[in-house]
């Protein structure tokens, strides 16, 4: 979403709050269909970006977070390029100064060296979770052009795992990294602990016309709390849904990751919930729908946090290492960069 002359990636809807605006990645009247605590994680940050290409002089940012007593990390990229600066921000609004890099020189050789998809004159700021106003951001500035942005974009779509949980800062969430590895965008539709594979996100993603591929991780909110048969209308009603709309894209389909669960007796249940993953993507027999099981992902025990639910550090590199070499061979059909 381009907003005053800069882009918010990720953003669907714009609320107008205390002088400022405040994104969120859907938009109401589909939150206001969702279960549980979905409503409120489709309106928070994670996953989100502020983008913009500076003029020579400095840029001030200010900003504040929507809930009192929340703060948001705001992480400083230019380009593919990590900088060691984070913004804190509270519930009072403060100014922050961005300008270009001292070294872009230097960036902008390594990004023509190894193709990289951003241009280290993007100025990109990773969000964490809480939801943030933007107050003002003044200077001279531009809204990222297409040669200065990855070609593809992706939509990542699941339960905590996918929203970032115990990914600690957001550039470290295991869908980031995958498409940092590819070379691509990335957007992030996590629902921590409510991922209910329901139908108004189907509806609303097949609405979408904005994104080249989409990930979507099914099935571990959903074990132990609704009967297999209904678990099955719902994934057949989203990957129809979505793949009758847009029958060209890639969907790819992950079942459950290994979890604390599988080392005991609920192993049986959690594989019944697995095949219905496999065998409703198999069902549409398509050639744009791929079928990766969560344990070839995220192989074992070695990958977990100590709740034995959420993959470490370590889980999440493996995770990305291995998603992105499963699905390099179908995104380079079609991305102008190659890492």
């Amino acid at each position: 979403m381009i907003f005053n002359n800069f882009e918010i990636w990720g953003a669907d809807t714009l609320k107008e709050i205390r002088g400022g605006v405040c994104p969120q990645k859907v938009p109401n009247e589909v939150c206001d269909k969702l279960s549980s605590w979905a409503p409120s994680h489709a309106r928070r940050n994670i996953g989100m970006e502020i983008r913009f290409v500076p003029g020579d002089g400095e840029v001030k940012l200010t900003l504040s977070t929507k809930i009192e007593g929340e703060t948001n990390r705001l992480i400083l990229y230019y380009g593919a390029m990590q900088t060691g600066t984070t913004f804190i921000v509270t519930n009072e609004p403060k100014t922050f100064k961005v300008s270009l890099p001292e070294k872009l020189g230097a960036l902008e050789r390594i990004r023509d060296e190894h193709g990289l998809a951003f241009s280290p004159k993007v100025v990109r700021l990773l969000m964490e979770a809480a939801p943030v106003i933007i107050h003002s951001i003044e200077g001279d500035i531009r809204p990222p052009e297409k040669d200065e942005v990855p070609e593809l974009n992706g939509i990542f779509y699941g339960s905590s795992i996918t929203q970032g949980s115990y990914g600690i800062i957001p550039n470290l969430l295991w869908n980031r990294r995958t498409a940092d590895k590819l070379g691509v965008d990335c957007r992030n539709f996590g629902f921590a602990g409510c991922c209910l594979v329901e139908k108004a996100m189907a509806d609303y993603f097949a609405s979408l016309d904005d994104w080249d591929f989409m990930v979507l991780e099914l099935g571990i909110n959903l074990v132990g709390k609704i009967e297999l048969d209904e678990f099955r209308e719902r994934v057949r009603y989203t990957l129809n849904t979505i793949h009758d709309k847009h029958p060209d894209k890639y969907m790819f389909c992950i079942d459950i990751f290994h979890y604390g669960s599988d080392n005991g007796s609920y192993h049986e249940t959690v594989d019944a919930f697995r095949q219905v993953v496999i065998d409703e993507a198999a069902r549409i027999a398509s050639p744009y729908i791929k079928i990766f099981g969560g344990e070839t992902i995220l192989t074992g025990d070695l990958g977990m946090s100590a709740d034995m639910v959420h993959p470490s550090i370590e889980g999440i590199i493996e995770m990305a290492d291995n998603l992105s070499r499963l699905m390099r061979p179908y995104i380079e059909k079609y991305k102008r960069f190659k890492n």
